[in-house]
C-alpha cells in the first residue's frame, strides 16, 4: 500500500501531473492549460457534412450533438456548428479543447490501482456496474 500518488495515465496530463507525490490531507488549487487537458482548439476538426448524413425526420440544429465513430472504431461526440441549406458544419473537437481548467483539489485517499482498473484505464469502486 502506498500514501503517495503515482502515474497511472488515466486521467488528464496537467491534472495528473499536479497529483504526483501528494500525500492524504494536501488540498490544493491547480490551473491547467488546454495543451495539457484537452488540447488546442483546431478548426481542422470542423468538417462540411451533407445533411443526408442525419436522421431525415430530424430538425438539426447549431449546438446538437450526436455519436459517431472514426475511421479507427473510436466512439465521437461531433457537434453542430453550423447549418447552410444542405450542408452541416460539424465540430469534432473535444467540448473542453482550447479551454483552461482549474480544479480544486483535497486528497483524501490513495490506493494502488487494481488489476481491473488497470486493464480498463478507470476507476472501479462498490457503486460502479460493468456487464
Amino acid at each position: 500500500a502506498s500514501d503517495v500518488y503515482k502515474r497511472q495515465g488515466n486521467i488528464i496530463p496537467g491534472l495528473e501531473n499536479a497529483l504526483i507525490d501528494k500525500t492524504v490531507g494536501e488540498a490544493f488549487d491547480v490551473s491547467i492549460n488546454p495543451v495539457d487537458a484537452y488540447g488546442e482548439y483546431n478548426d481542422a476538426l470542423v468538417h462540411k457534412v451533407p445533411r443526408t448524413q442525419f436522421p431525415a425526420d430530424m430538425e438539426i440544429e447549431a449546438g446538437m450533438q450526436f455519436q459517431g465513430q472514426t475511421p479507427d472504431g473510436q466512439t465521437t461526440v461531433v457537434k453542430v456548428k453550423e447549418v447552410s441549406g444542405d450542408d452541416v458544419m460539424v465540430d469534432n473537437n473535444h467540448p473542453l479543447a482550447g479551454v483552461q481548467l482549474n480544479f480544486a483539489v483535497e486528497v483524501t485517499d490513495v490506493r494502488e490501482a487494481s488489476k481491473t482498473e488497470l486493464e480498463h484505464g478507470h476507476v472501479h469502486d462498490s457503486n460502479s456496474h460493468h456487464a
